[in-house]
């Protein structure tokens, strides 16, 4: 009999089962197609103290940001290319696309569009940095301070970590949160509850680069559990509904990532 597909949370970098879980189902046949380990709030509460991020920080602040980058670059390749780890096993490349296609009824063709994305972000990680820094030199960022252009310029980390609460519609997304790590920033991921496959296989890819295990949170979580995310990190994103936006509207440390709305444009 085939063993149950099974992804754990992972509590810096660390693989942990939870007693509890919840059960993915197939998007097609509603059958049940993974588990997936369950942080709930007390648990995140509990790893995601003053002190614990700051030690998730520490290991990264080790790091210069031109090694960083160099990590994302070799992440770029091991994220398309490689069996990752996945919970006991492993995830070929092609086992993702399937996997990720089975629970959110994304076509194949448009998984591997959006991994191409991912790659692209990974691999391109210094050109995105100087898009966001207006070419800033990467010794500033280590040294948090220093000149550009005849001005005093001073880089200071507004967080230890960035909690991100996923969607589970597009792998795409999973390109904004990126550029944290090589910022030196502490990722706390909850992924969507039907996409949990891309934030997981992009920390395994990461830390086969070399990233150290410290700076991964990953949690499966409920509403309460996500709110307890965005609550204890010094610095969020959430992708959600309408309702959810609302509740972290007035919160200047939170980015929102609301519902869009298509237009549909009808010709003679």
């Amino acid at each position: 009999m085939a063993r149950t597909l099974h992804i754990p949370v992972l509590r810096q970098g660390k693989p942990y089962r939870s007693l509890e879980v919840a059960r993915v189902p197939h998007h097609r046949t509603r059958e049940p197609f993974v588990e997936v380990s369950q942080a709930n709030a007390g648990l995140v509460r509990r790893d995601l103290g003053a002190a614990a991020q700051e030690r998730m920080r520490e290991k990264l602040a080790q790091m210069t940001v031109d090694e960083l980058i160099a990590v994302c670059s070799r992440a770029a390749a091991h994220f398309m290319d490689d069996a990752l780890p996945l919970g006991e096993g492993e995830q070929t490349p092609d086992d993702y696309v399937r996997q990720t296609s089975a629970t959110t009824g994304l076509p194949h063709v448009m998984v591997r569009r959006n991994m191409q994305k991912v790659r692209g972000v990974l691999a391109q990680m210094r050109s995105v940095l100087e898009g966001l820094t207006r070419n800033l030199d990467t010794a500033v960022l280590d040294r948090g301070s220093g000149e550009v252009g005849g001005h005093v310029v001073s880089f200071v980390p507004r967080g230890a970590s960035l909690g991100v609460v996923l969607p589970s519609n597009s792998p795409g997304v999973h390109s904004l949160w990126a550029p944290a790590f090589a910022l030196k920033t502490a990722l706390v991921l909850k992924p969507g509850s039907a996409e949990p496959w891309t934030p997981y296989r992009m920390a395994q890819a990461l830390l086969r680069a070399g990233a150290p295990a410290e700076a991964f949170g990953y949690y499966p979580t409920d509403h309460a559990g996500a709110a307890e995310i965005l609550r204890s990190c010094g610095r969020g994103m959430l992708f959600g509904d309408v309702s959810s936006m609302r509740a972290w509207a007035g919160d200047p440390r939170i980015e929102l990532h609301g519902p869009g709305f298509s237009k549909v444009v009808l010709g003679d």
